[in-house]
């Protein structure tokens, strides 16, 4: 009995002195969502139109060019991320040390069969030492960390570090290497000041040389600052330089076989606001269990009195040299470009937004890179950029938990005109390019159609996890074809009927977030 007392207080003894000795903040930690809908994305059209019956399936279509710009989710997924978090002490009080363990995973089914499947993937685990300037306000008031110089490094996948601040305009992630579908890993060092900081990183990927049939190293680098000029102005910018490979062989004598391909560019954004916080798109931040730094994927909207706005406006100028398909053995810089404005007005229950969106044809396919793989646009070319405007509109009724709103856009869709013979049509047509890999092909000597959208939904909330939406979504785009036989069988694409043309979407969704 006695050694049995001895033994306990020479454990108690020993736990209370890694407890003192080590003060750790660690925790596990998952945001989840899952969706369930019963939809139909053109109930006008039908299975010969590729839109089969209204099922419960996730349908691509339901969602429109407005949707989602700022993530890179559809809003329909069902998954979860799970981040094992831990953060210590050094042994230095100045010292601070953490680490998050982050894992997606995604359930879908096959928007064609309707097949099930799932992936499941690294989202962005990374470790991370800081050196601290000051203490640490836990608790009380006003918690958070000081001024700190850090370390970041990302063993599996560094897409979470992007140029650029609006996600449907960031650029330099995994894809920016050609023909690349693994993650990416990288590391970032900098320093986070109470109104200003700066950063700095890098990347690498192993990529295949097609001239050697060797493996090789590709390195980018990558950095930025940001500054508060006062409470009400932010000034911010980025720059980075790619990497891309070598431009492979199209032939025994070819010149320009093995020249390698680098990308740079610059990304800037100015802020004003007043009573709305700056948020960046929840794909380009870390996940972190902390206290100091509270992480929300899914926060909701704080609704006060008084009047609060938000309004930013970033521009992305990028370049990288291509074949030049006017002139043999020789290569030119084509530049890229991309820009947007947004707006955010609450005032009460009602809040009001909008977004300008800019994005040149070279910009959608600069990770390809470009409209015919490694050459530049042609001189005689047309090309145009996607341009497009979303105006909303919502009001919430607290005694309903029920948010009703409106949503119109309106879009001019990024084209190319020129010979398309490699399409299997030969001459000259116009290609509706709506983003990379999606293009709709126009009758010779059509030119693209404006698309117009609009919605009314209703999003009801059933408890602080479930909420309910209906959704009504309205869609005219005349660019919609088919490939059908011509005279002698020569193919010819001809615009396909108004039941395609006038798209009437309906949605029911139920979503439980945590």
């Amino acid at each position: 009995m006695l050694s049995l007392r001895k033994a306990a207080a020479a454990a108690a003894l020993t736990l209370g002195t890694l407890a003192y000795s080590s003060p750790a903040l660690a925790g596990d930690f998952i945001d989840t969502r899952v969706t369930f809908l019963f939809s139909d994305d053109n109930i006008f059209a039908g299975p010969a139109d590729f839109s089969p019956q209204p099922d419960f399936t996730q349908r691509p279509g339901v969602n429109t060019f407005f949707d989602n710009y700022n993530t890179r989710d559809s809003g329909q997924e069902t998954k979860t991320d799970l981040a094992v978090y831990k953060r210590m002490t050094g042994w230095n009080p100045r010292l601070e040390t953490e680490a998050a363990f982050l894992i997606r995973f995604d359930l879908y089914a096959d928007a064609v069969t309707g097949q099930g499947s799932q992936t499941f993937a690294d989202d962005g685990t990374y470790i991370q030492v800081n050196w601290l300037k000051g203490e640490i306000k836990e608790g009380g008031s006003a918690p958070g960390r000081p001024p700190r110089l850090y370390f970041l490094g990302f063993p599996f996948n560094a897409d979470r570090m992007r140029l650029g601040y609006s996600y449907g305009i960031t650029w330099g992630g995994r894809e920016i290497f050609p023909k690349n579908s693994s993650p990416v890993p990288g590391m970032k060092f900098g320093y986070d000041g109470s109104t200003w900081y700066v950063y700095g990183g890098a990347k690498t990927h192993r990529q295949l040389n097609d001239n050697t049939n060797n493996i090789e190293t590709e390195y980018a680098f990558l950095g930025g600052a940001g500054v508060d000029v006062n409470p009400m102005v932010r000034i911010e910018g980025a720059a980075g330089y790619f990497q891309k490979g070598a431009l492979p062989p199209i032939g025994p004598s070819d010149p320009l076989a093995g020249q390698r391909i680098n990308a740079s560019g610059f990304t800037g954004q100015v802020t004003l606001h007043q009573g709305l916080p700056i948020i960046g798109s929840v794909d380009i931040r870390l996940y972190r269990n902390d206290p100091d730094f509270p992480f929300n994927a899914f926060a909701k909207e704080n609704y006060g009195p008084g009047l609060s706005w938000l309004l930013s406006s970033e521009v992305s100028v990028l370049t990288q040299n291509l074949r030049d398909p006017d002139t043999f053995g020789q290569t030119v810089i084509q530049p890229a470009m991309a820009g947007d404005i947004n707006a955010k007005v609450k005032t009460g229950y009602t809040i009001a937004y909008g977004d300008v969106v800019y994005r040149s044809l070279s910009f959608i396919l600069f990770n390809v890179p470009a409209f015919t793989p490694y050459y530049a646009f042609p001189k005689g070319a047309q090309v145009a950029p996607q341009t497009f405007l979303d105006l909303g509109v919502s009001h919430y009724f607290p005694n309903g938990h029920q948010t009703p709103g409106f949503v119109f856009g309106y879009e001019k869709p990024a084209t190319y005109t020129g010979d398309t013979t490699g399409a299997g049509l030969p001459g000259s047509n116009t290609v509706v390019v709506r983003q990379q890999g999606n293009f709709t092909i126009l009758p010779p000597g059509q030119t693209a159609f404006d698309i117009l959208s609009a919605r009314v939904y209703d999003r009801v909330e059933l408890s602080d996890m479930l909420t309910g939406i209906g959704q009504i979504t309205y869609t005219l785009d005349k660019n919609a074809t088919q490939l059908e036989r011509g005279p002698g069988g020569i193919p010819v694409r001809v615009f396909k009927g108004n039941n395609v043309t006038n798209q009437l979407a309906i949605a029911a969704i139920f979503q439980a977030r945590w």
